[in-house]
């Protein structure tokens, strides 16, 4: 049993990509993004991407990521991967991969929402330190599911991971922000506004957007939603990479 106490916090993101090489190119050139390789038995080389000395998000080797979309993957921690996947299903989720042990790493299941959006469970063997600085450009620093009615979304995750939320008012929409236990930020749903399917979006912290952006252009990525800002909370833009996986940028004011 993992000792770990905290439920929903995201702690991981991975790339699934049929095309690792075309990957590591463009974030590496992106992101200033080192990389390492580790064995993963008979499933192959899984790929560690390291903002300097910091590992913080994989790329999962090719010859599995064959059946799904290009697309990054968030895993959110549990105490107990086997229960909540079991309290997942009966909100309405999917088990896409049951549940398995990775060693030195923690148990993990695949999961798809009511509305099709995928995430991950993970199990870490022990707590991991939780800092309050604000992530370094490079890192990760905010997961959101865009979809369809989140007010659905909204429900689902609140009994699998006991989220509540609160409503903010962007301008034309609203958008909810998640909270998990000790009033704690979980991230963000918001409703989808561009074709696509419903999904969680990873952002990464980044000095400067817009030449992020046209760095991004150059590196033969597409700008999905230009350069926008938000008053009172900073700039941010969503961009695909060359495989077709979908991911933000976001500079705090």
């Amino acid at each position: 049993m993992s000792k770990t106490k905290t439920i929903g916090r995201f702690l991981w993101q991975e790339l699934i990509t049929t095309d690792t090489k075309a990957a590591v190119a463009f974030y590496s050139e992106l992101f200033g993004w080192k990389t390492s390789t580790m064995e993963m038995g008979p499933g192959g080389v899984y790929t560690l991407l390291k903002s300097g000395e910091k590992d913080v998000a994989g790329i999962l080797p090719a010859d599995r990521a064959k059946a799904v979309p290009p697309h990054w993957n968030v895993y959110f921690s549990t105490p107990d991967t086997d229960a909540t996947v079991q309290d997942a299903k009966k909100a309405g989720a999917k088990v896409m991969t049951p549940a398995w042990d990775i060693p030195n790493v923690g148990r993990c299941a695949v999961l798809l929402d009511p509305q099709g959006a995928s995430f991950s469970l993970l199990e870490p063997p022990a707590e991991r330190e939780e800092s309050e600085a604000k992530p370094a450009a490079g890192e990760f620093c905010w997961v959101e599911g865009i979809v369809d009615d989140p007010a659905l979304a909204i429900a689902f995750y609140g009994k699998v991971f006991g989220w509540t939320s609160k409503e903010t008012s962007m301008g034309e929409g609203t958008y909810h922000h998640l909270s998990r236990a000790g009033d704690k930020p979980a991230g963000g749903i918001t409703k989808k506004s561009m074709p696509g399917p419903n999904a969680w979006l990873s952002y990464v912290a980044v000095d400067d957007v817009d030449a992020t952006v046209k760095r991004a252009a150059r590196l033969r990525g597409l700008v999905l939603l230009p350069v926008t800002h938000a008053k009172g909370i900073g700039s941010f833009a969503v961009l695909q990479d060359p495989t077709g996986a979908v991911f933000a940028v976001f500079k705090g004011e």
